[in-house]
């Protein structure tokens, strides 16, 4: 229970009305056993909380949405690694990229970082070493958390540009692909604005795909998405 409210504080991520006494009925009713159960949470299963009605619920699942977009030092402290506070977390944040770097970082890495050191080191290192944890972030972004880096890459191939994406890629998750967007600069949109730059189209594309014909916005298949990729 502690885990969690620490995960939903403000300085996390942030999730408006997942208050103390909500997240004991979850926890005692078995709707949530980590944290990362919050993002499969639906309001049919809300409702049957009290004082949980309709629009409560509903706003509930809005707020959870909306938390998914989350910078890379906010998501490192909402782990809730022990001796890990938000200064370390921006210090992680800054050397590593991704997550997925971050968790296979050696514990002699780790200990020769400036503001880390041996100790925090072995926090950290013990924190990935445990699948529990792993399962638990797998879970967290193939049920759409994003991670966004806390300083956008200048020289990404899609720095300050708008991607939409649309159909299944072959090679990635959607999730994925959302995360290899970020890392290059760029931003995701949910839908064709005049203001896309770029749509990124999969195997059996949507009504995307003739909207951005028609506004004139560059469209990349999944094999020229790759390739300005591994441009990098």
């Amino acid at each position: 229970k502690a885990a969690i409210r620490h995960f939903a504080c403000k300085d996390a991520f942030d999730i408006e009305g997942l208050g103390e006494k909500l997240i004991e009925q979850l926890v005692d009713k078995g709707y949530v056993r980590s944290y990362a159960d919050l993002f499969v949470l639906t309001p049919d299963r809300l409702r049957l909380l009290d004082r949980m009605g309709d629009k409560s619920s509903e706003n509930l699942i809005a707020a959870i949405e909306k938390s998914k977009t989350i910078k890379m030092s906010r998501f490192i402290y909402a782990l809730g690694i022990r001796h890990v506070g938000e200064n370390v977390a921006a210090i992680l944040s800054r050397r590593f990229n991704t997550i997925d770097r971050l968790s296979r970082t050696s514990l002699e890495m780790l200990s020769s970082i400036e503001g880390v050191g041996p100790v925090i080191a072995r926090s950290i290192r013990a924190f990935f070493d445990n699948p529990k944890n792993l399962d638990a972030i797998a879970s967290m972004t193939a049920n759409g958390v994003l991670i966004h880096p806390d300083h956008q890459e200048m020289e990404g191939v899609f720095f300050g540009k708008v991607l939409v994406l649309t159909g299944t890629l072959r090679s990635m998750s959607r999730s994925e692909a959302k995360q290899a967007i970020l890392r290059e600069g760029g931003k995701v949109g949910s839908s064709i604005t005049r203001r896309t730059d770029y749509l990124i189209t999969g195997e059996s594309p949507g009504s995307k795909l003739g909207q951005a014909r028609e506004f004139g916005i560059a469209v990349l298949d999944e094999t020229e998405f790759l390739k300005r990729l591994r441009r990098r």
